[in-house]
């Protein structure tokens, strides 16, 4: 019986000491997934900059381009 329960305990201790490894390899992906997150995160906040400039740009231009086109009329009705 006692070298049963020995026996037991060896087993229930390489269960403990392989399910540790596993958690700690676990953790490990689990941290590289929330740094890759991070980083999406990041390009995703560059890229929503990017659009407010692009968008900042067109309405820009077509305020020169109404500008323009008003003065084109302007000039051929005084033509």
């Amino acid at each position: 019986m006692n070298e049963q329960l020995k026996q037991e305990n060896s087993n229930l201790k390489q269960m403990t000491n392989y399910m540790s490894l596993k958690n700690n390899e676990i953790q490990k992906k689990v941290t590289e997934l929330e740094n890759y997150n991070h980083g999406l995160m990041k390009i995703l906040d560059l890229q929503k900059a990017a659009n407010n400039f692009q968008e900042q740009k067109i309405a820009i231009l077509e305020t020169n381009l109404s500008l323009i086109n008003e003065q084109d009329y302007k000039n051929k009705s005084g033509e």
